[in-house]
């Protein structure tokens, strides 16, 4: 009876939620925001940028979001905060509880009664009730550091107070040295973001594993995707070897997958050419752990991140610079919000994506920096030891001119002896071979042609 029962048609299976990573690494060259400033000044761009990190929050419960700033001399954490920006925090709860116990007392000891306070467009706090949130009544004498508001999610003023905290204070100690820097430490960056995906994507299954009372089994693991257990995956932008299908190498398959982590990378001045070696190291190693690297530049010249988007399958969007577009405007305030939202919004949700083709370049740059002077090449010279990439080619050592044989050169990464063969030599040009003319009769130019046949064309009567 059990195989003609269509009541399982009706059922409805419940599956978890699959948590997503949104870290954001944010650009914050000094030079480059001061060229933007007519036309996307940075508090503007921060703002766009907290409404972004807002949606990505609101698209699951166990969504996170964690912002890195890649300065001109240091990458640093914006969100979650530094030690000086936690304490900060750790003073304002300590103060709101205090404000709470407070209230408490004057509404006659009962704890369970909150007072809720809502704040102007001027910043101050006014009190629904008997509570004290404008500092005044009983506890006037209690510090308000940071204003609450009955009509804000939490989790959003916490992310809004503590982004802010953190890059007034990264302003604020940048001096005129580091000024004189063009680029930023992108790799650094890229670093920090993928050692903080790799905790959270090892921090997940167990606290999974605790809250279920099992403990994790023996050998298995929650790092990042490869010969692990349960990794990182990045749906359909992840990077190649993450198809959602279990693999003979033992890796995960999406459906296993514990945690969707993608990193976002705003852009907004050159690629250093000095930082191409760790840059694709970081790439490449994101590339291996399935999370894919989006790229909005907003000016500059972004090479090695075109590849980077490239190689993990991520987004690449390049808005038109300031004066580029037909309206000459370019690039504006609401601009930026419109990207962020119709290019990367998508690409936070596993299921979403799966479902939408994402934007993707043209062309991308895949020109590479040399290994001597640090210079983007368009043609170089590659190691066949160590595939270093020389703009041009080693000299040799001092007494190592081998008389009468070919030249040979020194590779500067691994020493290698390398011969050069007949480079620079002119290539041997062969000649086209002449087409054979057909003889004519008699040698008269204007004579029909020789057949080869005595035989004339047969007529019909």
């Amino acid at each position: 009876m059990d195989a003609v029962d269509a009541s399982a048609h009706y059922e409805v299976s419940a599956s978890a939620e699959t948590p997503a990573l949104l870290t954001i690494v944010l650009d914050t060259n000094p030079r480059a925001w001061a060229a933007l400033a007519n036309t996307l000044p940075l508090s503007k761009a921060i703002a766009n940028i907290l409404v972004f990190a807002n949606s990505h929050l609101a698209l699951g419960s166990t969504n996170q979001v964690a912002v890195i700033a890649s300065h001109s001399n240091r990458a640093i954490w914006l969100y979650p905060s530094p030690k000086e920006v936690a304490a900060t925090a750790a003073a304002a709860t300590a103060t709101t509880k205090a404000r709470r116990a407070a209230a408490a007392a004057a509404n006659g000891g009962d704890s369970d009664d909150v007072p809720m306070t809502d704040s102007d467009s001027n910043g101050n706090t006014h009190s629904n009730g008997n509570g004290n949130g404008n500092g005044n009544g009983n506890g006037s004498n209690i510090p308000q550091t940071v204003p609450s508001s009955a009509n804000k999610f939490p989790q959003f003023r916490e992310i809004e107070t503590t982004l802010l905290k953190s890059v007034h204070d990264l302003v604020t100690s940048t001096t005129e040295r580091d000024l004189e820097e063009t680029t930023t430490l992108l790799s650094g960056a890229l670093t920090l973001a993928l050692a903080h995906i790799n905790k959270t994507a090892i921090l997940i299954p167990a606290a999974a594993a605790a809250a279920d009372g099992k403990g994790r089994p023996s050998g298995q693991q929650g790092g990042s995707s490869g010969s692990a257990g349960k990794g990182v995956g990045g749906g359909p932008g992840s990077a190649p070897g993450s198809d959602g299908k279990t693999k003979g190498d033992g890796s995960a398959s999406s459906d296993d997958v514990g945690l969707h982590a993608r990193i976002l990378v705003i852009s907004v001045s050159d690629s250093s050419p000095a930082q191409y070696i760790p840059t694709m190291n970081a790439v490449f190693a994101a590339a291996h752990a399935g999370v894919a690297i989006d790229v909005l530049a907003l000016r500059g010249a972004a090479t090695f991140l075109q590849q980077a988007a490239f190689i993990t399958r991520g987004t690449f969007l390049a808005p038109p610079a300031p004066g580029d577009s037909a309206d000459g405007h370019g690039l504006h305030t609401q601009g930026l919000l419109a990207y962020l939202m119709l290019g990367f919004s998508a690409a936070s949700a596993r299921d979403v994506a799966n479902a939408l083709v994402p934007p993707s370049a043209d062309a991308v740059d895949f020109r590479a920096a040399c290994f001597c002077h640090r210079r983007v090449v368009d043609t170089g010279f590659v190691c066949s030891i160590c595939l270093s990439i020389f703009c041009e080619v080693p000299e040799a050592p001092a007494g190592d001119e081998t008389a009468g044989g070919p030249p040979t050169t020194e590779c500067l990464t691994c020493g290698s002896r390398l011969r050069l063969g007949a480079y620079g030599a002119k290539p041997a040009v062969v000649p086209r071979p002449k087409k054979k003319k057909k003889k004519r009769l008699g040698g008269a130019a204007g004579g029909r042609e020789e057949t080869g046949s005595t035989v004339g064309t047969p007529m019909t009567s």
